[in-house]
């Protein structure tokens, strides 16, 4: 209660603060312009600069009372009959309304863009208490705004950052290119994903990006809001885990003798793991390819081989089958070769197969 209190008290003061200030105000400006002997369309342009100054101060006393006010004095001391609350001439009258409606309407609107500013300043506020960067970009990917978690995470101030393309200061390294990104970005109204920034001191950094588009009042697009999230150290944590896994499975095919490769059917691209290469019997800088595989299939398995081959790109199906590899100097080794389809996020078929078993001499 003691705190609801104080704000009341404090309203209060605040309150009758306006009310004497308005009142002096109003007052020496009427005895200012009695003593001038300005006409009364004078005094009424000065009574609402007043007016218009006083609803700065956000108060609904302001935007009514003060007016009524000023009309009863402009009618009071300025119009004829003087010092009487009487209008003679219908031409008067007529000055006194429209100073009415213009003074309230005029003082609304100030207190209305006053209170849009003042939601702006509290919406900037809030950005500024979150640590991800927040900025805002023009249609020509000019920064118009850029928060306080954007000078944390890299280096540039505001007065510095605004009015750079955004592109260009962070050195953004993007996952496709800029082109398809912004397609993608004003045909579906947001985009997501990684990129990679340069901060001030040169370091670079991991971010999750969300784009999203900012359209005015007709539903034009005038900007892009950016977000972005530090990931760097969840990507230096995944990474060594991913070293550490891909350690462990390179072990653990050597120790099986067993070895994998995917082919990915609709490019014909072939990446084998360090065991597979063992088996096949080439060099880690070999780049693998189908006819690779071929060329290390026995003889007599050549045509076996082939027609696995053509069917799996044409059904994209499951398969296991066993056949022979002659190596240079003779050797053959016996395999068993597992294939899975997996299809992919675009349709095609990735197939991985995975070869297994031990080297024997023929």
């Amino acid at each position: 209660m003691l705190p609801m209190k104080r704000s009341r008290i404090a309203l209060f003061r605040y309150v009758s603060a306006l009310w004497v200030s308005g009142a002096v105000a109003l007052a020496l400006a009427t005895w200012g312009c009695f003593l001038l002997g300005l006409s009364s369309a004078t005094v009424a342009c000065v009574y609402l600069v007043i007016i218009v100054l006083l609803s700065l101060m956000d108060s609904f006393v302001t935007a009514v009372i003060f007016p009524v006010i000023a009309v009863g004095w402009l009618d009071f001391f300025f119009i004829k009959p003087l010092f009487a609350f009487e209008v003679a001439n219908p031409q008067d009258l007529t000055t006194l309304s429209a100073f009415l409606i213009t003074s309230i309407v005029i003082t609304s609107l100030v207190r209305r863009l006053r209170r849009l500013g003042q939601a702006h300043r509290e919406q900037a506020r809030l950005l500024d208490l979150t640590r991800d960067s927040v900025l805002v970009r023009d249609l020509e990917n000019v920064i118009t705004y850029w928060n306080r978690g954007g000078e944390e995470l890299y280096g540039w101030k505001e007065e510095e950052a605004v009015g750079k393309v955004a592109h260009q200061l962070l050195q953004t390294i993007f996952p496709a290119p800029l082109e398809l990104m912004t397609e993608e970005l004003f045909r579906s109204g947001h985009w997501e994903g990684e990129l990679l920034h340069t901060r001030r001191d040169g370091i670079q950094v991991s971010v999750s990006s969300r784009w999203s588009v900012q359209r005015g009042d007709e539903g034009q697009p005038i900007g892009t809001l950016e977000t972005n999230s530090d990931i760097t150290e969840r990507k230096r944590v995944e990474d060594r885990l991913r070293r550490v896994q891909e350690t462990y499975l390179a072990e653990a095919q050597q120790l099986s003798h067993t070895g994998s490769f995917g082919w990915k059917v609709s490019s014909g691209e072939i990446f084998w793991s360090e065991e597979g290469f063992r088996i096949f019997g080439f060099d880690s800088t070999t780049r693998p390819s189908i006819e690779l595989v071929l060329a290390r299939v026995h003889p007599d398995d050549h045509a076996l081989v082939q027609r696995v081959i053509d069917r799996a790109k044409d059904d994209r199906q499951d398969f296991a089958f066993e056949h022979r590899l002659r190596l240079p100097g003779g050797t053959v080794k016996h395999v068993r070769v597992v294939a899975r389809a997996m299809r992919g996020e675009t349709d095609n078929v990735d197939l991985r197969l995975r070869e297994a078993g031990n080297p024997l001499s023929s």
